[in-house]
């Protein structure tokens, strides 16, 4: 088999598909790129939320007076709310992990293609060296996409606080 057919070959997986196929490396990419500005926005947002109620609230309760309690209480609930949802969405986590997981990918991508120019380099002198070059590069990143993409959603996975007693 030829290098070129190898590379042609490569396009009938998933991972080789365009960014429309779920699970193909520019989806993957674009997946990453999309959501860690929303996330990064909701973890500033949350933040704020809950520094300006926390502050809000400790004023409304140092000026104690009766005519407030319904402020304190709506103050209250906002703030539990507000803390809850960054809590249990883990704004910071997502954000970090989604932008970590993205640059990973960008820089395996330049890896491997590395290792293909290297192969078509070499080519015309060896063509069976350039080929087994292309297989492994290929192998790893196949390999190395489905990890950062694992170790991504695992870290997210075990930064979620489930509500209740722990």
């Amino acid at each position: 088999m030829k290098l070129n057919d190898y590379l042609e070959s490569l396009k009938q997986l998933t991972l080789f598909k365009d960014n429309e196929h779920k699970g193909s490396y520019d989806y993957l990419v674009n997946w990453y790129a999309v959501r860690h500005p929303k996330h990064r926005r909701y973890y500033y947002v949350s933040s704020f939320l809950v520094v300006i109620l926390s502050f809000t609230l400790a004023i409304v309760i140092a000026i104690g007076i009766d005519d407030v309690s319904k402020l304190r209480g709506i103050g209250s609930a906002l703030l539990a709310l507000v803390t809850s949802v960054s809590s249990v969405f883990v704004f910071k986590q997502s954000w970090s992990g989604y932008f970590i997981a993205e640059q990973k990918l960008m820089a395996i991508k330049d890896v491997y293609d590395e290792a293909l120019l290297r192969a078509k380099l070499i080519e015309s002198e060896d063509s069976e060296k350039a080929l087994k070059i292309a297989v492994e590069a290929t192998k790893q990143f196949m390999l190395g996409t489905s990890e950062i993409v694992t170790h991504e959603t695992m870290g997210y996975f075990a930064s979620l606080k489930s509500p209740g007693p722990h």
